[in-house]
């Protein structure tokens, strides 16, 4: 039997970053009530730091979603964590190849993460010193994927990670 192919768009222009990215989050529930188990692709500005939007990333992967994630070329950072296959812009846009997952994770790994990431939990982590940073960064890596789907979402958000 032969799976149905459908292809799910949506474009959110209006309003500031955070806005948008709750707007996709929405869509992105919404389109995974409708087709349950499929691939779910993002072609982005640089999210990369937004640790809300990982966190979503990493439930929808839990919940056994392919995410496929297209970001400009300078981008690194746990997004690359849920991701299932990376894209660079350049190369979606001719029709390449992902990225190899040797890269991928090796990309993941950011310097200097309390600067790097957005709307983290306070005490995450604590210091500059770089070997603290990568142990903690790894810590924080298994979290994000082991804690995701536990996380405080948006109110429309929760009902729709629930219902899905």
């Amino acid at each position: 039997m032969q799976r149905e192919k459908r292809i799910w768009k949506t474009k959110t222009v209006v309003g500031d970053a955070s806005q948008r990215l709750r707007k996709i989050s929405i869509d992105m529930y919404s389109s995974a009530l409708i087709h349950p188990n499929s691939v779910l692709m993002f072609v982005l500005g640089d999210v990369s730091r937004d640790v809300d939007f990982i966190e979503e990333l990493c439930a929808m992967r839990a919940k056994g979603f392919g995410v496929f994630v297209c970001q400009p070329p300078d981008t690194s950072g746990l997004l690359y964590i849920p991701a299932t296959k990376v894209w660079r812009w350049n190369s979606l846009a001719f029709g390449g190849t992902p990225i190899p997952d040797s890269e991928r994770f090796r990309l993941s790994r950011v310097k200097y993460c309390h600067n790097y990431y957005l709307r983290r939990p306070q005490g995450k982590i604590d210091s500059d010193d770089e070997e603290v940073q990568e142990e903690e960064a790894l810590e924080s890596e298994e979290e994000t994927t082991s804690s995701a789907s536990h996380q405080s979402f948006p109110p429309e958000i929760k009902i729709l990670n629930r219902t899905v």
